[in-house]
C-alpha cells in the first residue's frame, strides 16, 4: 500500500515560499542522504547561485561536524514542524543517486502543500509520479542545477508544478482514500480464512 497523509493539515498555502529557498529534507546521518548532500554541495548549488545569487539550501535533520559544507548552505537541524519548513521553500531538492529503500515520504510530504521536487529518479523510487508534471526529472550534476534554476526563475513551471503534485497526492495518497482498499482486503483475507476454517471442520467432521 502507498504511504499515506492526511492532506488537510498539509494544505496549500501553509507558507509563503522564501524566494530562492531550496530544502532537503532529511538526515545527514543516513550514508544515502549524506551522498546525495554531498553531491548538491559540490557539484550543483555552486551551478545554481551563479544564476540565482541569492538561492540557498537549508538541510533539516541531524548533521554531524563533519557534514559537507558550501557556500549558501545551511543546516538547521531537527525543526518543530517541517510541513512549515517545507512548505516555505521554492523546492525540494533530492538528488539521491544511492538507494535508502522504500517510498519516499519526504517527497509526498513535499508535494501536498504544494511544493516544487526536483528529483533523480533513485529519489522518487516507488512514486507513480510523472516527469514536467508532479515534479522536475534530472540526473547529472548540470542537469540536476539546470531543473532548479527552471523552477527558481520560471514562474508558469512554479506554478504548474504544486498544482500537478497536489493533485497527485490526492489522487494516490489521500490517507482517507486508502482506508477503502485495506478493509477491503482485509475482509477478503478474513472471509477466506473463514472459509478454509468451515472446509477443515467438515473434513475433520466426515
Amino acid at each position: 500500500m502507498p504511504n499515506g497523509l492526511d492532506l488537510d493539515a498539509d494544505p496549500p498555502g501553509l507558507a509563503d515560499p522564501v524566494p530562492g529557498r531550496m530544502i532537503f529534507p532529511g538526515s545527514v546521518t543516513c550514508p544515502p542522504n549524506r551522498d546525495a548532500v554531498a553531491r548538491f554541495a559540490a557539484a550543483i548549488l555552486p551551478r545554481i547561485r551563479a544564476a540565482a545569487p541569492g538561492a540557498d539550501l537549508r538541510v533539516t535533520g541531524a548533521a554531524p561536524a563533519d557534514a559537507p559544507q558550501a557556500e549558501g548552505q545551511r543546516y538547521t537541524g531537527r525543526v518543530p514542524d517541517i510541513r512549515a519548513e517545507t512548505a516555505a521553500a521554492t523546492l525540494t531538492a533530492v538528488p539521491l543517486r544511492l538507494s535508502a529503500g522504500g517510498a519516499r515520504f519526504e517527497v509526498i510530504e513535499s508535494l501536498a502543500p504544494g511544493t516544487p521536487v526536483v528529483s533523480t529518479a533513485t529519489g522518487v523510487e516507488g512514486l507513480a509520479l510523472a516527469d514536467g508534471g508532479d515534479y522536475a526529472a534530472a540526473e547529472g550534476e548540470a542537469a540536476f542545477a539546470d531543473a532548479c534554476i527552471s523552477v527558481l526563475t520560471d514562474p508558469a513551471l512554479s506554478a504548474r508544478l504544486p498544482a500537478g503534485g497536489r493533485a497527485r497526492m490526492e489522487a494516490d495518497h489521500a490517507r482517507g482514500g486508502l482506508f477503502t482498499p485495506i478493509e477491503a482486503t482485509m475482509l477478503a483475507v478474513a472471509g477466506a480464512g473463514k472459509a478454509a476454517t468451515e472446509r477443515a471442520a467438515r473434513c475433520g467432521n466426515g
